[in-house]
Parts: structure tokens; C-alpha cells; sequence
């Protein structure tokens, strides 16, 4: 947050509560943030034997509330503690590089925008894999895999990956949607630009992508 405050980053990942107490005091914008994951642990080296071992484990995750009350580190409360899930760590381990909010050349759309798209007969071009597709998708989509070798940055190299757009779509005006898993998916940003490259007129992203489709409750085919 030095570094922030000094100018010498434009963006830091840190917890969320050390943001908010550094913005009452600084100019800036907490542009992302992510649920709640598994943020503190603690390692005991098993030499210390089973019942020294036992004895952290129940301070942790059955602190005594007479105790927990006087024992605070970074401001927080060791009572509030509670055991961490598969599927708390099965989250982080879906989080990574976050695609840009932007695609010069292309719409970024959400689900609304897209239905009303497709009632237009706009194409929506799902680029997961085919295992994905058939498990759940959004009505009315047609499946065009973009199978993805290349790193997930905004400079890609799309000669590592394939895509057969071209060979499938050959109208270039029509209206297409490209979307895949959410913002943290690459495939349909990559895909878009693609498209965009490959002279297509009327390209939509729909960055939110299944994920977002379905938390809206919107029309889904097994």
C-alpha cells in the first residue's frame, strides 16, 4: 500500500479491509473483489507431538471465548474462526487473471442484452469444450470450441490456439456472441478478438458468460 500511496504501482491486491482503511485516507477505487476465502493458517510441527498438536487445533477452531477475546492479530477476532472446506479452497482454486472489462471492436454485454440479441437472431457462439456444452447450456447455443494453448493476457499469440471460425461462420456482418465461463474465462475473450482480426462486423462479448447466464435464472438445455 506504500508503494500505491508513493505512486509507484497503479493496482495491488490486498485484503479488502486494509483497502477500505487505506481509501479513507488516499484517492482511488476498489475496482474487484472476490468472496470471502481461507486467508490465515497455521502450521505445528509435528515433533511437538499429538496432544500439542490437539491443543492448537481445538484453540483454533473451538476457541474459548473468555480467551479468543484478549488474543487479536491484524484486528481480528480468533472467536469469529471457522473451519475452511473443500469448497472454500475448490473457489480460490478458480481464481486467476481476470479478463479486461474492455474489447475494442466488440460489445460487452450482459445477460439481458444478450437474450434480447438472440431474439434478434443473433448467433450466441459457446467456445467451452464440448463436455462442457453438453452437460448445460444456454438455450438457443451453438457450440464452436476455442481450444486454448496460448497465455491469458490481453497479447496473446492466437497462432498457438485453434478456432475455426472462419470455416464455420462466413458471414461477417452478422451479429455474434461469444462467451465461455465467466470473467475469469479467457477463451470467449480471445475468441472475440479473433473475430474482430478476422474482419467480423458485429461482434458481442459476453464477458459474465454461462456463469452469469445462469445466476440470472435465464433459460438453460441440459
Amino acid at each position: 500500500m506504500e508503494g500505491l500511496s508513493l505512486g509507484m504501482y497503479d493496482i495491488v491486491a490486498v485484503d479488502a479491509r486494509f483497502a477500505r482503511g487505506w481509501l479513507t485516507n488516499y484517492s482511488g477505487n476498489l475496482i474487484f473483489e472476490s468472496r470471502e476465502v481461507p486467508a490465515m493458517s497455521i502450521a505445528v510441527n509435528k515433533r511437538l507431538g499429538a496432544d500439542v498438536v490437539a491443543q492448537v487445533k481445538k484453540a483454533f477452531l473451538a476457541p474459548d471465548s473468555k480467551i479468543a477475546g484478549r488474543v487479536q492479530v491484524a484486528d481480528f477476532d480468533f472467536s469469529r474462526l471457522q473451519r475452511a472446506t473443500d469448497v472454500d479452497f475448490a473457489y480460490v482454486a478458480t481464481l486467476g487473471y481476470f479478463t479486461p472489462t474492455l474489447l475494442p471492436g466488440a460489445k460487452v454485454v450482459q445477460a439481458e442484452e444478450v437474450a434480447a440479441l438472440m431474439l434478434k437472431n443473433a448467433v450466441f457462439l459457446d467456445v467451452r469444450t464440448t463436455e462442457e456444452y453438453t452437460r448445460s447450456r444456454v438455450k438457443g447455443a451453438r457450440l464452436l470450441s476455442y481450444k486454448e494453448v496460448s497465455k491469458k493476457e490481453v497479447d496473446f499469440d492466437p497462432s498457438k490456439d485453434e478456432f475455426r471460425l472462419t470455416e464455420t461462420i462466413v458471414d461477417r456482418n452478422s451479429p455474434f456472441i461469444f462467451a465461455c465461463n465467466g470473467a475469469e474465462c479467457w477463451k470467449s475473450y480471445k475468441a472475440a478478438k479473433a473475430a474482430i482480426g478476422a474482419g467480423y462486423k458485429n461482434v458481442h462479448w459476453f464477458r459474465g458468460g454461462f456463469p452469469e447466464w445462469r445466476s440470472k435464472n435465464m433459460p438453460l438445455e441440459p
